[in-house]
Parts: C-alpha cells; structure tokens; sequence
C-alpha cells in the first residue's frame, strides 16, 4: 500500500483533446496532481476538470508542473519552419 503524499506526481498536459484528457483521467484516477490547459482557456475545460478533478488552469501555470509536462497536440497544428 503507498501513501499518498509518496509517489504523486505534479503533472502538466498542454491539450486536453482526446489524448489529454484520458491521460488526465488516468494519471487523477492514480491521485496524481494534474493542471490541464488547451487553446481555448481553462473556462473551456469545466467538464473535463469536474470528470476528473484534474486543475484547468493557464498555460503558464501548466507548463510549471513540478514532475512532467506532457504536450499532446495534434502533429497537424504543431508550426513548420519552411
């Protein structure tokens, strides 16, 4: 048995598409500490953050998660250099 203030993460996903949010679910489920933001703001992710107690919150606070930021946006909106 673990005890809960060992072994939690303090996690930041930048996107909360598909991927991200089941990673939130998944990594909340586990009482692991979670920000979530996407590029509509945190007001965007009550739904997902009710589901899964995980913190929407702004890019700037996400991106500051202690133990790892995962960055899961789509290949598509991810800028080329030409």
């Amino acid at each position: 048995m673990r005890h809960r203030s060992e072994n939690i993460m303090d996690s930041g996903i930048i996107d909360s598409g598909n991927f991200g949010s089941t990673l939130a679910r998944h990594l909340t489920a586990l009482e692991h500490k979670v920000a979530i933001v996407n590029s509509r703001g945190p007001a965007s992710l009550a739904r997902v953050a009710a589901e899964t107690s995980a913190t929407a919150a702004p890019v700037e606070q996400t991106a500051r998660a202690q133990d790892v930021v995962l960055i899961a946006v789509p290949d598509a909106a991810v800028p080329r250099r030409k």
